[in-house]
């Protein structure tokens, strides 16, 4: 429900600032996840989608700061690189998992503490979306503007 509104935050709020609170959010439903909540209040992770709006927004971003013959590549490599992350993160989760069945943990306890060990990569997502907003903030955002509107001839 909340993904079909993805573009209408990013419109209203800028494509950087959702960024940065979907990165928090996302951070912040999944480490409360390894609590081992109740059924019910766990399934909200799965409800609200906060990670479609890291990837509009990201995709906004990189339409918004590139040219309209860079475009492709630019969403392409923003692509690229959350499908890598997603791959090292899921091969980590798989380590983690392989070593916690050696251990006495009951399976909801590997589970959790397997999620629990991404938290510090969680994290670190978090610190690197509010550097790309920091440096961000200082640019020109609106580079679109200077492909749609014509130069003054001078």
């Amino acid at each position: 429900v909340l993904l079909a509104f993805a573009g209408y935050f990013c419109d209203r709020f800028g494509a950087s600032t959702v960024l940065l609170w979907s990165a928090i959010g996302y951070c912040t439903v999944w480490s409360i996840f390894t609590l081992g909540l109740p059924i019910w209040l766990a399934s909200i992770v799965y409800v609200i989608p906060i990670y479609g709006l890291l990837i509009v927004s990201s995709d906004v971003l990189m339409s918004e700061n590139s040219t309209l013959a860079e475009r492709n590549r630019a969403i392409g490599l923003s692509s690229a690189t959350t499908l890598l992350g997603q791959g090292i993160g899921t091969a980590i989760m798989f380590s983690s998992l392989l070593y916690l069945e050696t251990t006495s943990l009951s399976q909801v306890a590997q589970y959790h503490w397997a999620f629990r060990i991404h938290i510090p990569m969680f994290m670190l997502a978090v610190f690197l979306a509010w550097m790309l907003v920091t440096k961000m903030d200082g640019k020109n955002k609106t580079s679109i503007d200077a492909i749609l509107v014509p130069a003054e001839s001078t």
